[in-house]
């Protein structure tokens, strides 16, 4: 029934850690039953994915909580250094994932209830189980209730408004905009938090396909355009 989130380290390869939260991500959700506690140990140190494990909880009505293993750079570096060769960090790929690392924050709703452990604390089961247990069920909203499938405009809307997402996007490099806080051609006051020129038309084209898929699982958008605007802008700037 809950979901219990710990952050851990991530994979120095950013390819297959996508990879790895996506199967995550579903494996999770397929054992989040009413009977069952779902404890998901993983590098959840992107502020996105714990977003999207968020939404993905609310969809089911069920609590989860977030814990934090909560240790100074320098305890972290510390403690690689005693890992086996096999097992440890190079200084860069450390350094690169200490500055990728979006810390929770217990203001922020999906990362709440926040539970910091330090590293000679006893786990706080008393805490956790309060966290899950004595708490009323998150109630699904416009954006995290799954999808009317069944809807005969549904996914002919979905599939159209996405595309001209994307188009915009398209738009806005063939015009060699870039930078930060940028409005959608064609969508007046809907921006992108960041538009990095690197970004290619393959990669457009998989996050497109990305989003659909995450969109027909979580989010009712039948009858509000406006709202897959404003989702996939922010599911973009996450993935």
């Amino acid at each position: 029934m809950p979901l219990i989130l710990m952050v851990g380290l991530p994979s120095s390869e950013m390819k297959k850690e996508k990879d790895l939260r996506s199967k995550l991500h579903s494996d999770a959700l397929k054992s989040l039953t009413k009977e069952n506690v779902v404890i998901l140990d993983s590098g959840n140190f992107i502020k996105g994915f714990r977003y999207e494990l968020y939404c993905s909880s609310k969809s089911l009505s069920t609590p989860k909580c977030l814990v934090v293993c909560d240790i100074s750079t320098e305890k972290a570096w510390e403690l690689n250094e005693n890992r086996t060769e096999q097992e440890k960090y190079v200084r860069k790929t450390f350094d690169d994932l200490v500055m990728r690392y979006e810390e929770p924050n217990h203001s922020n709703r999906w990362d709440s209830p926040l539970i910091n452990l330090q590293l000679d604390d006893t786990l706080p089961a008393e805490e956790i189980r309060k966290a899950i247990f004595e708490v009323a069920a998150p109630v699904p909203n416009q954006s995290t209730i799954n999808a009317p499938l069944n809807s005969s405009s549904y996914l002919y809307d979905l599939d159209q408004k996405t595309q001209e997402v994307i188009n915009s996007i398209i738009q806005l490099k063939k015009q060699g905009v870039e930078g930060e806080n940028i409005e959608l051609v064609d969508y007046k006051g809907k921006y992108l938090n960041k538009l990095d020129k690197s970004i290619s038309l393959v990669q457009l084209a998989k996050s497109r396909k990305q989003f659909l898929s995450y969109a027909k699982s979580h989010v009712s958008v039948t009858n509000d355009q406006t709202n897959i605007v404003n989702i996939q802008s922010e599911y973009l700037m996450k993935a």
